[in-house]
Order: C-alpha cells, then structure tokens, then sequence
C-alpha cells in the first residue's frame, strides 16, 4: 500500500535576476543595542565548562569539543583563561559591554598574559596591556 502525502508551505520569496551589473547591497545599520566583550563572553565559557568538569557532567576536554562543535585545542585555550590571576578575570568579566567599533581587547593579547605562569608577571603584564591602549 502506497502513501499519498502532500505537504504545501507558504514562504515568501522574490526572485532577483542574475543578469547584467551586480547590485551593490547597502550597508546593514550597526547594531545599537550594546553586546558583551567577545573576552568576557570567552571568560564566562571558560568558567562554565569548568564548572561541568567538576560535576563530572563530561569527562573531558574531548567531550566538551564535541558538545561545543570546535576542536580540542580550541577548548585547551579557552580554559587557558582560568590561569589568569582572580583580579584580571574579575577585571575581563567586568569589562563594559560594546556598542560600536572594535574590541577593547583581542583574545590574542590576553594569551599573551596567560602564558606566563606567575600571577605577579601577569598583573604587571596586564597594566601594560591596559597602558598600551588596547584596552580602550
């Protein structure tokens, strides 16, 4: 015995032509409403999956790779931020949220900061950071 079904979905859609100059597309409008430090987002994550290893929620980084969608080494830097002295976290985690423009700060320039291994190194590390002016 054979089924019948038939299945009819009302999508909007308009057809562009591909002929001829292609259109210039105007530029989407900024976002205004302000978002999170891509950093501090990164700060929280890093926080959150620790959290799920001591609960034993997942065994390891590899789970949470899998669980996340990126790779093991991803995992492995951002849990890196973990090493960062209390202050700098609380300092990442507080950071004020964007509204246009670029970053205050790059991940790349925080691993800087935690690659080194003694909490004094990275204080005066991160006030270079801040004195630089990439934290503004």
């Amino acid at each position: 015995m054979k089924a019948d079904f038939k299945l009819a979905i009302r999508a909007p859609f308009v057809a562009e032509p591909n002929r001829g100059k292609p259109r210039i597309k105007e530029k989407a409008a900024e976002p205004t409403s302000p978002r999170p430090a891509r950093i501090a987002v990164l700060m929280a994550l890093a926080i959150h999956m620790n959290q799920l290893l001591c609960e034993g929620h997942v065994k390891d980084y590899a789970e949470l790779a899998m669980l996340a969608g990126v790779t093991r080494a991803r995992v492995s830097q951002v849990m890196g931020l973990l090493s960062l002295a209390p202050d700098i976290q609380d300092s990442v985690l507080s950071l004020e949220p964007m509204t246009t423009g670029r970053e205050w700060i790059c991940e790349r320039a925080l691993r800087e900061v935690v690659a080194l291994s003694c909490w004094r190194g990275q204080r005066k590390m991160w006030k270079h950071v801040q004195h630089l002016g990439i934290l503004k």
